[in-house]
């Protein structure tokens, strides 16, 4: 038998309702006998009928109460899945991340560089998640890197409910995501500029005794730059003095350092993406790679389900009163877990985000406020025309490579190839709009053969045509 515990101790504290509500009640009492005389409230049967129900609302409260805390006693072995290779992309979507000392600005080169990391991930299974003041699973680990992409392109500091940087909380949600998915090593691969002492020794300490390397892509420079903000004006501090964003290079290496991953600066090439997709793609690494046969995982198994029983007498007596239906709307709400998407996604633009990533993309598509949101929605629903109308309006890189994309898909080739190699002129090193390119101009080759014939085939028939008009008048 395994020590006894609860999974979910927080609803413990529904207990106190209890004792609050007894205290409210006896006050109640004390003031109504004051207007009832006693011979007569006990003819009458108040106090009686009262002590019962409030005995009965009680025990039913406290035995839903410790139900749904999920008493454990019990464990269960099993063998885990786990695929050779699991890492959960890390985003910092901090304010700092507006900072210019890398062009155009630290974000757009975290979205490259994520960007540019997802083809290179061939095997197994990616996570990602974005942190602020918080931190979000914005997918679970997934084989599925298109829908990684479209989530990438468009985030921001904006999107984000709490401002601030909270890299634990990162840690902690991509530490879940393994644990969800039954996997008991990966690689955590973290794009951010910047980590203080505290949050270094928080993370690590996360970690501890977990099979879990975390690789840094380190955005910025250690000179640092203002934060230019989307209004275009320069962040300042309480004193009215511009922000210098820097980026603690030292504590970022340290962290990539105690957890056995790689550290690796922005580069102007891609060699940092390079180094970080090689690292990462070695399954032989130093935590080992384990058979899914020879993990096993234990889980607790939730007793709470016994004491459920326990309520069916209460509830047969509270029917009577009517009292049932609300005792039953209390505690069902209670048993719904939400997902994590959910947490403070509150907005159209997060609605939409987790419709698009259930597949449901012509929901999203009329969901989504935001325009670059509406665009990818659009996209991935077929609607190419809509979705040209929505990038048209984004003059970012990335805004005219989903606009050069959703012209090709709509048969503009021209228009798409024209943009592509602006895209590529622009940014040497774009290998998605170089992809891309390639393939448009493989379709407007065959367009122009398939010309050719149609002209061949039209002049071999005109001079059909014509031997016939000759003959004829012969």
């Amino acid at each position: 038998m395994a020590e006894f515990t609860f999974l979910h101790p927080y609803w413990l504290l529904g207990l106190l309702v209890v004792p609050v509500a007894l205290a409210l009640n006896s006050q109640y009492r004390t003031k109504k006998s004051s207007l009832i005389a006693p011979h007569l409230a006990k003819m009458l049967g108040h106090s009686v009928k009262t002590k019962h129900y409030f005995a009965v609302w009680g025990v039913a409260w406290a035995v839903a109460c410790i139900a749904l805390a999920g008493p454990s006693w019990q464990t269960n072995t099993r063998p885990s899945f786990e695929l050779s290779q699991n890492r959960v992309l890390v985003l910092d979507m901090s304010r700092s991340m507006y900072a210019t000392d890398v062009k155009p600005n630290r974000l757009s080169q975290t979205r490259y560089k994520a960007l540019d990391l997802l083809p290179k991930w061939k095997e197994g299974s990616t996570g990602l998640v974005a942190y602020a003041g918080d931190a979000y699973t914005l997918s679970p680990l997934t084989t599925d890197s298109s829908t990684l992409a479209g989530i990438i392109e468009n985030l921001s500091p904006e999107l984000m409910p709490y401002q601030g940087s909270n890299l634990p909380s990162a840690i902690e949600t991509a530490v879940n995501q393994f644990t969800q998915a039954g996997v008991s090593q990966g690689d955590i691969v973290l794009l951010a500029d910047d980590l203080d002492d505290t949050e270094l020794s928080r993370s690590l300490a996360l970690l501890n005794g977990k099979n879990i390397r975390v690789s840094v892509l380190a955005i910025g420079t250690a000179t640092g730059a203002p934060i230019a903000l989307p209004d275009g004006s320069l962040m300042k501090n309480r004193q009215g003095n511009t922000v210098v964003a820097k980026t603690n290079l030292k504590n970022l290496q340290k962290l990539a350092k105690e957890t056995g991953g790689l550290f690796v600066p922005i580069q102007h090439n891609n060699r940092d993406v390079e180094n970080i997709a090689t690292f990462t793609n070695n399954a032989s690494h130093s935590l080992g790679a384990k058979q899914s046969d020879d993990v096993k995982t234990d889980s607790r198994l939730n007793g709470g389900f016994w004491l459920l029983p326990l309520l069916l007498f209460p509830a047969a007596l509270l029917f009577r009163r009517g009292m049932i239906w609300v005792l039953i709307a209390t505690v069902l709400p209670m048993t719904w877990t939400p997902k994590a998407e959910a947490n403070a996604f509150l907005n159209q633009n997060q609605k939409g985000e987790q419709l698009y990533q259930q597949g449901e993309f012509e929901k999203a598509q009329s969901t989504f406020t935001d325009p670059n949101w509406k665009g990818a929605a659009s996209y991935q629903a077929g609607d190419y025309e809509s979705a040209i109308e929505a990038f048209s309006n984004n003059p970012s890189l990335n805004g005219r490579y989903n606009l050069a994309n959703a012209l090709a898909q709509n048969g503009q080739l021209e228009d798409a190839e024209k943009l592509y190699e602006q895209l590529i002129k622009e940014k040497p090193d774009f290998d998605a709009a170089k992809k891309n390119l390639s393939v448009v101009e493989e379709k407007l080759k065959q367009q122009q053969q398939q010309q050719q014939q149609q002209q061949q085939q039209q002049q071999q028939q005109q001079q059909q045509q014509q031997q016939q008009q000759q003959q004829q008048q012969q």
